[in-house]
């Protein structure tokens, strides 16, 4: 059998489909990763063949953009004015990236015939090229449903459903998009997978999904070391402070949140251990300061060792950090964050404060907080033990295959 993955294309959208795309070549099937040249690095050290397609980068990149975007939805709170701030911005981008893939993937598609093609739910070239080439589509979540949640074109959502969390009924196609479908000969509709590959656990995800595959999440935050200094217990109390991987390249330096996790820590005295998970320009960001290592290491060896962590809200880190049972305080940035890390508050695991609760004194309470709480631990120990029985990635290739 033959397996085109497609993500999104940026990396924190492709690492969470590499257990998957893993168990599909250990059970003897051929798989290809189609994606942009600033991910295609990253696929080939996941020890996955990639297939390179034009993906306009730029168009995630784009700090000033993104961070208008945003300032339109957090204006426009509530109703018809959200819904036009969501389809001109995000939407339409997703459009524009699909428009860039379209052309290259469907080439590629129709030359290797897939018998499965396996996408990113914003990644709309995916569906395009299944039904190019009569291949079954299937939609892969990297977390907690929050395209469905937001009712965003093909995403699955049940127009007979209530909306629970937004007030309009399902955000429309762009037009863009609806071109790009009729150019392929595809057709538009509320799903285009006809299953959805999801790695949450019951107590987090949206309710109401139809055709599921539940998966265990595989914890991948790409090839990096683990260092000597790891292999022993701290001995204190050890945090944790991450900003993955695509904030500050998406919305720019001044959504940077480390230094103030790190003031905040600070005032909680030496008897604290910190490791910042940060590389590149994110790095160069931190000032030197006693008790803290800034060093790349991978969150799924690092997080075991910690008794908390400090982050974005990123789903990435979000799932990491639970499948390792480490209590979380998420300095929530964008509304997709914080609609998927509320689920976590409210589980228990989790403390959310959004960019407005935020400052200094607010974290280093909201920390304190989590260290001194047996219950917020035991929350998240229930998390991680309902993470480990979803059934493997093996299982999962075993239901995706029956499909044919």
């Amino acid at each position: 059998m033959r397996v085109l993955f497609v993500p999104l294309p940026f990396p924190t959208h492709y690492f969470p489909t590499v257990g998957l795309a893993w168990a599909f070549r250990l059970a003897g099937h051929d798989v290809r990763v189609a994606t942009g040249d600033q991910v295609a690095d990253a696929v080939d050290r996941s020890g996955v063949p990639v297939v390179r397609v034009r993906s306009r980068p730029e168009l995630i990149e784009a700090p000033e953009r993104n961070r208008e975007w945003l300032g339109m939805e957090r204006a426009a709170s509530e109703g018809d004015e959200l819904v036009d701030a969501l389809v001109a911005g995000p939407v339409d981008n997703y459009a524009r990236i699909a428009e860039a893939m379209a052309e290259d993937l469907v080439g590629f598609a129709r030359a290797w015939r897939p018998d499965l093609v396996i996408s990113d739910p914003l990644a709309y070239a995916g569906p395009i090229a299944a039904q190019a080439t009569g291949a079954v589509p299937v939609r892969h979540l990297w977390g907690v449903d929050s395209p469905r949640w937001f009712r965003l074109p093909g995403t699955g959502f049940d127009r007979n459903a209530p909306a629970r969390a937004v007030p309009w009924e399902a955000l429309p196609w762009p037009p863009r998009l609806l071109d790009l479908f009729d150019r392929y000969g595809a057709t538009p509709g509320d799903d285009l997978a006809v299953r959805t590959v999801d790695p949450c656990p019951p107590s987090l995800q949206v309710p109401g999904a139809a055709n599921t595959v539940p998966v265990r999440y595989t914890p991948y935050n790409g090839e990096e070391t683990v260092p000597e200094w790891l292999w022993d217990a701290p001995g204190r109390p050890r945090i944790c402070v991450t900003w993955g991987l695509a904030s500050t390249a998406t919305l720019g330096e001044e959504f940077f949140g480390v230094p103030t996790a790190l003031r905040a820590i600070g005032d909680l005295g030496p008897d604290v251990d910190v490791v910042v998970a940060a590389r590149g320009a994110d790095a160069a960001r931190i000032e030197p300061a006693p008790n803290v290592r800034v060093e790349p290491v991978p969150l799924n060896a690092l997080l075991p060792t910690c008794d908390a962590v400090v982050h974005h809200g990123g789903s990435g880190t979000l799932f990491t950090a639970a499948s390792c049972g480490v209590p979380q305080l998420i300095l929530g940035m964008m509304h997709e964050h914080e609609a998927a890390s509320s689920r976590f508050a409210a589980q228990g695991s989790a403390v959310l404060l959004s960019r407005g609760q935020a400052g200094d004194a607010d974290v280093r309470e909201a920390l304190a907080g989590i260290l001194d709480d047996p219950a917020r631990r035991a929350a998240a120990r229930r998390l991680a033990a309902e993470m480990r029985v979803q059934p493997t990635p093996a299982d999962a290739v075993e239901r995706l295959s029956a499909l044919l």
